[in-house]
Parts: C-alpha cells; sequence; structure tokens
C-alpha cells in the first residue's frame, strides 16, 4: 500500500467517523425531539382533562344553583296558592253556604278570584263524595262528575289537610296537564 492509500483510507475512516457521529447526533436530535414532543402532547392531554373537569364542575354547580332558585320559587309560588285556597275556604258565608249544600250561592262568593288572582285558573267545588258540585268558570260537561280517584281528592279526604297534587291531565277541554290546590272545607263542628 501506498502512503497516499493509506492517508487516503485514514481520510475515509475519518469522514466515516464523523458521519456516522452526526447520524447518531441526528438520531439523538430526533430521539430527544420526540420525547419533547410526547411530554408536550401528554402535559396537553392532562390539562385539558383537568379544564374539562373544572367546566364541569362549574356548569353542573350553576345549574344546581339556577334548579334551588326554581325550586325555592315554585314552592313560595305553591305556599302563597296554598294561603290564598285556606283563606277562601274559611269564609265564614262561603262555609255556611257550602255546609247546607247551597252550591250555586257558595261558588258565586268565588266568581271574581280567577279574574283578580291570576296564578288560579279556576275553582271547583266538590261534595264529600268527590263530585263536582260547582265551578268558575264553568265547563260544560264537567258538573256532576266524580272526581274521587283524582290523587287530590283522595288525599284531602284522608288527611284532612290542604294539598298540592303532581301535574296531571285535566278532565276538560282542552285537556292540558295541569296541578291542584286542594283544601278541605269545614263546617263549624270540624267535618269536612
Amino acid at each position: 500500500m501506498a502512503a497516499t492509500d493509506i492517508i487516503n483510507s485514514a481520510r475515509s475512516h475519518e469522514i466515516v467517523k464523523l458521519l456516522m457521529s452526526r447520524v447518531r447526533t441526528r438520531w439523538g436530535y430526533a430521539v430527544v425531539l420526540s420525547l419533547a414532543f410526547a411530554a408536550i402532547i401528554a402535559t396537553a392531554v392532562q390539562s385539558y382533562r383537568a379544564i374539562d373537569r373544572e367546566l364541569t364542575a362549574a356548569a353542573l354547580s350553576r345549574r344546581v344553583a339556577v334548579s334551588d332558585l326554581a325550586a325555592g320559587t315554585l314552592s313560595e309560588k305553591f305556599d302563597h296558592l296554598i294561603d290564598i285556597s285556606i283563606s277562601l275556604a274559611t269564609r265564614v258565608r262561603f262555609r255556611q253556604l257550602v255546609a247546607a249544600g247551597q252550591w250555586a250561592e257558595a261558588i258565586e262568593i268565588l266568581r271574581d278570584v280567577p279574574r283578580d288572582l291570576p296564578v288560579i285558573e279556576r275553582l271547583f267545588l266538590t261534595d264529600t263524595a268527590g263530585t263536582l258540585t260547582a265551578d268558575v268558570p264553568v265547563l260544560p260537561g264537567v258538573r256532576g262528575k266524580s272526581f274521587a280517584y283524582r290523587d287530590w281528592y283522595k288525599r284531602v279526604n284522608r288527611d284532612g289537610k290542604p294539598y298540592v297534587s303532581p301535574a296531571y291531565q285535566r278532565a276538560a277541554v282542552p285537556q292540558v296537564n295541569v296541578f291542584a290546590v286542594a283544601v278541605p272545607i269545614r263546617t263549624d263542628g270540624g267535618n269536612i
């Protein structure tokens, strides 16, 4: 081998070493960049999940607050309706007419209530058997019907206390969903 061949071979070997070190360095960079990228993605995913949990908790908290407020408002409205119903049912002349079975005269005392109190759509009286005897406003085909099967009738008849029913479909047309505030009317002797 000639000296130039040895020098060329040594240079080639150095060039190969240099290229290999650069390749190793590039692979090293690629590995480091890949690991960094994976770490960034993992951090982003964790951050997204944490933010999602926080936003979900905040939204649920607001919904709970709104539902609590709505429930409180409805409870107050129902309590107000019960108070109005009790005050109507305890009018002395009204109770006397109901006790005497003078349904038309008794309901006449309450004729203006739905107009004066828009929260009350209609009023009606049933006898102790649950038969509708008078109503304001009058709905054709409803008088004389028995409502003894209704939850509100059963509860007031059983407990003797005011009762707010769950929503149900009313018997009269249009058959929309309504709820009833039922209040017992007592005689002077305390009977319903």
